[in-house]
């Protein structure tokens, strides 16, 4: 099954489920004026494209469990499991990419609820730089990186007369299903606690709710873009 995504710019959110729109083939995506195609990818070497999943991640942002490796699968039974995918900068080197996409990844997993919080509770733009700030300093316990890989993407802006190549680092991370509602739960709890805004106040109350919305949205693709 595929999840729709939480989609943000590091240091902005635009936190709410959609999906991108366009027409694609199996390396190349086009949504209005702009054209994505995947010019490279880990395992090259190996293979003509990247894997399905993979592909989906990066030109969809979903991915469809079905399409994992069943060794991949196997780890995440009875887990709930969270995909990033992590874009550079034009020219940003991959390890550089890699390097900080490893580094925020429970801020990536917390803004996976932050998009539930602001669907649960009404919030609005006032509201974003809190749950931004909220997440960064977001902290969970039991989560592992169950496997990794990376593309290069080559995007080409035709209003705009622009052509530039990023990487992507994508990581799928797992959690024991009834710890992360807990953690979820009480992630949400907090931001009500600590909050004066009246709409973030109401995450207290519907901690519990926000929780089994995370739970039911396993396997959702968080992406996000580097500054």
């Amino acid at each position: 099954m595929k999840h729709s995504i939480v989609k943000m710019s590091m240091g902005l959110l635009f936190a709410g489920a959609f999906l991108l729109a366009g027409c694609k083939s199996t390396d190349t995506k086009v949504s209005k004026s702009v054209t994505t195609e995947i010019i490279d990818f880990r395992g090259a070497e190996f293979s003509t494209e990247p894997a399905a999943w993979v592909k989906t991640a990066v030109m969809e942002n979903a991915v469809d469990k079905e399409t994992l490796p069943s060794s991949v699968q196997d780890q995440l039974a009875g887990k709930h499991y969270i995909i990033t995918v992590t874009d550079g900068t034009a020219n940003q080197a991959l390890n550089v990419v890699e390097t900080r996409a490893k580094a925020k990844y429970l801020q990536d997993i917390a803004l996976s609820l932050n998009a539930i919080v602001v669907t649960q509770v009404s919030a609005d733009n006032a509201d974003a730089d809190e749950l931004t700030s909220a997440a960064a300093v977001a902290e969970f316990t039991g989560f592992s990186k169950v496997t990794e890989s990376w593309v290069q993407k080559r995007v080409t802006d035709k209003t705009k007369k622009t052509t530039k190549d990023v990487y992507s680092f994508i990581a799928i991370y797992a959690c024991d299903n009834t710890l992360w509602q807990q953690q979820a739960a009480d992630y949400a709890r907090k931001i009500g606690q600590q909050t004066q805004s009246e709409n973030l106040k109401k995450a207290t109350e519907r901690a519990d709710s926000i929780a089994e919305a995370a739970m039911a949205q396993n396997g959702v693709v968080v992406a996000t873009e580097l500054e």
